[in-house]
Order: structure tokens, then sequence, then C-alpha cells
């Protein structure tokens, strides 16, 4: 793989930063990558070959490169941490031929003068990166370092996928729902266009390999304003499979540029309601859904995918679904719940999370569903018929329980 031929335009107001991209060992088309902001937005940017690096190594370990060959200087703290990521992401999924070897013209250790720099996040406006943010602006006081200034959302990722319709539409609503919860914080909303995920659009590669990397380069892109990035979780780390951003992984993200940091490690799903269910503007603009092509207009979730029955149980659970102005049909079909598979370790967390608020509710109706759901997959995990399952445990539920949270375990 060579990346070369960085170049900044500026135009139509927006500003652009792109590199050209080729593939040497496989038969796959060159192309130009880019990132984009509004040219209000131009003092964020930052042309560098880092964060080219860390949007297209995954790629080229995905794809057997060889080498990935950079047209110039790179930091030598990410030439590092690179190695060490590529690294562990062969382990994880037993990749047999060496990782690429990095050539650059030359290492260098950044040093920015003479600008503003202060922590920033991405917010999406999911339960995660919401959580993220109104933790913080909670926990850290205006004018503390640690407080996020600036909150950075993508169109080029679930909203922009290359698989999916386009739905700029529902990006720029999105934005807007944004506006009203970081305008509260008096943080900074940052829309930052790329088309990164053509690199390689297949979901699972981008789900295991691909994710984190690619907001750790728009992080880079952003280092002119931004000093300190926070990527939240999806689930707590004793939960978290090998994964694109998995906590272990994006340590390995940071340059002399920006550091970018894992946050919510320690929490569940359900739990990281507590930063945001009192927060009115945080409930009117969370959005769920990748279910884009069933998305009304004007509207950010279709209300009856998974995700979104998903998260209308967290919100009945917390007792805040009435509030929440961006699920306008708030009805939960137990067809739907029926729908709730778990067919990996890290999705037991999401279930789990549920059965204790709806059991206090009195929804004993939903908790059977998802109790079912659990044994099923406990069951079939283990690879032993449910009816000598049955046979077995003969009725004890505290047996059965202790088998189910075993295997769940060790998955």
């Amino acid at each position: 793989m060579i990346i070369e031929d960085i170049y900044t335009s500026n135009s139509n107001g927006k500003v652009r930063v792109s590199a050209h991209i080729t593939y040497e060992e496989c038969a796959r088309q060159p192309l130009d990558i880019y990132f984009e902001v509004n040219s209000e937005h131009a003092d964020y940017v930052s042309s560098n070959y880092e964060s080219f690096l860390l949007a297209a190594f995954p790629a080229a370990l995905y794809h057997k490169e060889k080498r990935i060959k950079i047209d110039g200087d790179l930091c030598s703290d990410l030439l590092m941490n690179i190695r060490a990521a590529m690294y562990l992401q062969k382990s994880w999924f037993g990749y047999q031929q060496d990782i690429p070897i990095i050539e650059v013209n030359g290492e260098i250790i950044h040093t920015i003068q003479g600008s503003t720099r202060e922590t920033g996040c991405f917010l999406s406006g999911g339960v995660d990166s919401m959580a993220s943010l109104c933790r913080n602006v909670k926990l850290y006081p205006t004018g503390h370092s640690k407080r996020i200034r600036h909150a950075i959302c993508v169109y080029g990722m679930d909203i922009g996928d290359p698989n999916k319709p386009k739905r700029e539409d529902l990006f720029l609503h999105t934005l807007e729902l944004l506006n009203g919860l970081t305008n509260k914080f008096g943080c900074k909303l940052v829309p930052v266009y790329t088309n990164v995920r053509l690199l390689e659009s297949n979901w699972l590669f981008y789900e295991e390999l691909h994710f984190g990397s690619v907001l750790a380069s728009i992080a880079h892109y952003l280092s002119n304003r931004i000093s300190h990035c926070y990527i939240a979780l999806d689930n707590r780390v004793d939960y978290y499979p090998p994964h694109g951003s998995h906590p272990f992984l994006n340590k390995y993200f940071n340059s002399s540029l920006i550091t970018c940091e894992s946050t919510l490690d320690s929490y569940m799903r359900y739990e990281k309601y507590i930063f945001f269910k009192d927060i009115r503007e945080a409930l009117a603009a969370l959005r769920v859904c990748h279910n884009l092509k069933d998305i009304d207009l004007q509207q950010v979730n279709c209300c009856r995918c998974e995700k979104c029955t998903r998260t209308k149980l967290e919100l009945l659970g917390q007792g805040v679904l009435d509030l929440a102005t961006t699920f306008p049909d708030k009805t939960i079909l137990i067809e739907d719940v029926k729908k709730l598979k778990i067919s990996k370790k890290y999705q037991t967390e999401f279930v789990y999370g549920l059965l204790k608020p709806l059991s206090d509710l009195g929804r004993t109706d939903l908790v059977k569903i998802l109790q079912g759901e659990i044994h099923r997959y406990s069951t079939n995990s283990l690879g032993i018929p449910e009816r000598i399952i049955k046979t077995i445990i003969n009725g004890n539920e505290q047996l059965l329980n202790r088998i189910i949270k075993f295997r769940i375990i060790n998955k």
C-alpha cells in the first residue's frame, strides 16, 4: 500500500485534506481518501500523514499488503504504536502473514505552537457517546483541561455507510438535534465528512478492525484545535470481544499530535443512562438507529428495529421513555421484543441490564422473553440439547443461572 500526495483544497465552503492510496498486493482500484469540514471550522484542520495511516493500516493488514509506504515524515510515537496495533489484530484474528512494514521518509515528533488546543469527543447521538459527553460536563467544571469543548459528528460511518442509502438529510437533522445539547454545555459541534470506509466497505471489517482507527484518524485531522479526544466504548470491558475500538487497541492510536482515550469502560449499556436521563436536551437528540432506509423524513429512529426496540426497553426501565422525543412511536410490541437475539457474548450485557428494571416495573411478560433468549443462547453455546439441560437441572433455577453465567464468562 502506498499513501502519497496529501493535498488541501478549499472550495464551495469546504476544507478538504485528501491523500492518494494505492494497493500493491491485491486487485483493488486506487482511490483518494478525504476528510472535510465546513470552512467555519478551517482552523481545526491539520494536514498530516498520521491521519491517513490510521485510516488505512487495518485495510493493509486485512488485504495482506507487504508494506505501507508513506511519501512523507511520520510521528515516531505513532509508528511504534501502529506496529503494536497490527500485532494485536493479527493475534486476535489469526492472520498468518507478517504485518506490513511501514516505510517513511523520516521520523519526527510534532510540536504545535501558537494555537489553543482543547479536549474533544465523538458524538453520534447514540447512548454511549451521549453518556460520555454528559458525564464529562457534569464532572469537570468549565476551564478544566479535561472538560470537553469540541464534539465531532461524522458523516461516512453509520450515516453515510457506503452499503446503505446516503441520507445526508438524516445527518443534517441529527446535527440540528445535537446542537441543542452541545450549546447547553458550551461545546462546539464539528461536523466532519469522510469517505474513508471506501478503503474496505465490508461491515464486519469495519466493526472488527476499523472502527476505532477511523475515529482516531479524524481526531488527528482536527488536531490543530483538539489535543485530547475521547472514544466512548460500546460495552463494559469484561464483555468486550476483539473489536475495532477495543480499549486495548485504542491506546495505540496516540501520537505526538493528539491523545485518544477510551471512556466508560466500567459501565454496562443500561447504566450509562444515569449520566443523561435528567438532561432533556440529550433525550431530545438520542439517535441509535442504523436502519436508514426505514427512517421517515424528519425522524432519526425507525422505532421498530432491534436497536430501537432495545433502546425503548432501556428508556422504559429508566422511566424516561415518554421524554425521548426522537422515539415518536413509544409502543413496545411483544413481537419486536421476541426478535432481540443473542448470538455473541457482548450482546448478553444489553439483555442482562434490562432484567431487574423491567421486573421492578412489573413487566414480567418482557422479562420472560428476555430470560428465554438468554437461556436459548446459553444452552446452544454449551452444545448440549435443551431437553438434556432441563433434565439435568430438573427445575433448579439457581443451577441453571450458574451454568449460564459460567458459559457466558467463558464464551
